[in-house]
């Protein structure tokens, strides 16, 4: 996945459910708001591996629920 324009109030990557899953490699552009959200408790069950955050404003929350989505 991909995006040159992430929306400020939505993470650009949203994983449930998903214990063990590994996120490897990824690039948060500079102005990204929310790189990584999953459900409270479930980060712990994840792998950041080479992914470079440093233009996110948070790079991994846990959040209750996915921000619905932005309309142009």
């Amino acid at each position: 996945m991909a995006t040159r324009t992430p929306a400020p109030d939505a993470p650009v990557v949203r994983l449930e459910r998903c214990a063990g899953a590994v996120v490897r490699n990824c690039r948060a552009g500079a102005g990204t708001g929310m790189f990584l959200s999953v459900p409270p408790g479930e980060l712990k069950d994840l792998a950041l591996v080479g992914d470079v955050l440093t233009g996110a404003r948070e790079p991994a929350v846990e959040s209750a629920a996915e921000p619905a989505p932005v309309t142009p």
